[in-house]
């Protein structure tokens, strides 16, 4: 566990079988790189003020809750990790943020986790951008409270159990993704001034 630390990183480890993989709490401008992180009850929290961290090139799998989950931590970095397998009910999944602002989500996999494969609660101004969601056990992406001006681009969100994406919020933007074959929604949005244009909608249920 990283508590009240700045600039440390975490890389080449095998961490297995714990209450977290990797804890990061009230932790600042640090780095989780190149890990396996397997069969751990988070894979990788982030968790209160924990800001300006980069979480790049790890294998996060089996998880009971979240691959990665951030709980008010703000600015940070999620690219490149491989997050497959996590969750085991309601309100888990891949990746996770509660109360969580301006982090980048870009150029993951995120496959077969459960339910979702990205799950927001209350987290604006956030970016998902060019990631692989797909064969998630329900929603894609899925906004569960108000999560506002976040910005869904360029996506390929395909063959999930739910929506593609379902988004509770207002002043969202999904644009530019490739949104095919998922069981329920190619896109659903509530709230007030959100768009979504340019996006491929080929082949979900409604």
């Amino acid at each position: 566990a990283l508590v009240n630390c700045t600039s440390i990183t975490v890389q080449n480890l095998n961490l297995t079988k714990n209450g977290q993989g990797v804890l990061l709490a009230f932790t600042t401008n640090s780095t989780v790189t190149h890990n396996n992180v397997t069969n751990n009850y988070y894979g990788v929290h982030l968790y209160y003020s924990s800001n300006g961290n980069n979480i790049t090139g790890n294998s996060i799998s089996d998880s009971t809750t979240y691959g990665i989950y951030s709980y008010w931590s703000s600015n940070n970095t999620i690219v490149e990790n491989n997050i497959t397998k996590n969750g085991y009910g309601m309100y888990n999944g891949g990746i996770g943020l509660t109360y969580s602002s301006y982090t980048r989500i870009s150029e993951n996999n995120i496959t077969e986790n459960n339910p979702y494969g990205i799950y927001f609660s209350s987290s604006n101004y956030n970016s998902i951008y060019a990631n692989n969601v797909t064969k998630n056990k329900q929603h894609g992406i899925y906004f569960y409270s108000s999560s506002n001006n976040n910005h869904i681009h360029a996506n390929n969100i395909t063959e999930n159990d739910g929506s593609g994406a379902s988004l509770s919020g207002n002043n969202n933007e999904v644009n530019g993704n490739n949104i095919r074959n998922n069981a329920g929604n190619g896109i659903s949005l509530s709230g007030t001034n959100n768009s979504a244009y340019k996006n491929t909608i080929i082949g979900n249920n409604n």
